[in-house]
């Protein structure tokens, strides 16, 4: 960010200016972390999964091994998917510092956030509750459908459409989680700041806003209520917070 874009007040704040530095190089580690443990986990499953299809699964005491395995990948894709929230509102929380700053500046329009088709947070959240349903379903394939110590030959419609219902019902059943308990998160930072684009200073004063962000009561919320209240982009999500 060049001298002349943020103008005289930085030049008055060059520890402010080291710190917004600071925040947005954490804000990018927390995007790197993201790619590096699910790369780190792309070679993982594809380890197990190549060494799975290599067992004899004649040997009864494969289907066990077989089952670890398919037991341990769903705790790393549960894993992957907990490291996903954790950074994801680590992000959000890191770009809020920084949006703070350029607002005590006066120099939030800098910031800018086009609406994008995809987004990499929620694709990688995404792609950890297909694995979770996934190797869920192959955990509950390995443990309770082989008969008599083999792996069947054929499975019949009955066992495809059984597997089908379990899948779409654990990946439902994560997202529904991940709204029940952890969309709020992000939604309060989302709106936050988008206020904080809008604004000219008047955000800055709040010395305590992490604090005030979590109470839906706080002064802080009633001045992004009137900093948003008039865009219908952001009406739907004040709903959620404003049930």
């Amino acid at each position: 960010m060049s001298e002349d874009s943020l103008g005289e007040e930085q030049k008055l704040n060059p520890k402010l200016e080291t710190i917004l530095k600071e925040h947005w190089e954490h804000a990018r580690f927390c995007e790197y972390e993201m790619i590096l443990f699910t790369s780190i986990y792309g070679a993982i499953v594809a380890g197990a999964l190549v060494f799975m299809s290599r067992m004899d699964y004649k040997e009864p005491i494969n289907f066990a091994l077989a089952s670890l395995l398919s037991l341990f990948l769903l705790g790393l894709s549960a894993l992957g998917f907990g490291v996903v929230i954790s950074q994801s509102l680590g992000h959000h929380n890191y770009i809020l510092n920084v949006l703070m700053i350029l607002d005590c500046w006066k120099k939030t329009r800098f910031y800018k956030n086009p609406k994008k088709p995809c987004f990499l947070k929620k694709s990688c959240r995404q792609f950890y509750e297909i694995t979770i349903a996934f190797f869920g379903i192959l955990f509950v394939y390995y443990a309770f459908f082989p008969s008599d110590g083999k792996i069947p030959d054929t499975v019949s419609f009955g066992q495809v459409l059984l597997l089908i219902v379990i899948f779409l019902s654990l990946f439902a059943s994560i997202e529904k989680l991940y709204q029940w308990k952890w969309e709020i998160y992000s939604i309060k930072r989302r709106l936050f700041m988008a206020a904080l684009r809008k604004s000219k200073g008047e955000f800055c004063k709040y010395d305590n806003w992490d604090e005030q962000l979590e109470n839906k009561n706080s002064q802080l919320w009633k001045d992004i209520r009137a900093k948003l209240g008039s865009d219908e982009q952001y009406a739907k999500l004040l709903k959620k917070v404003f049930p």
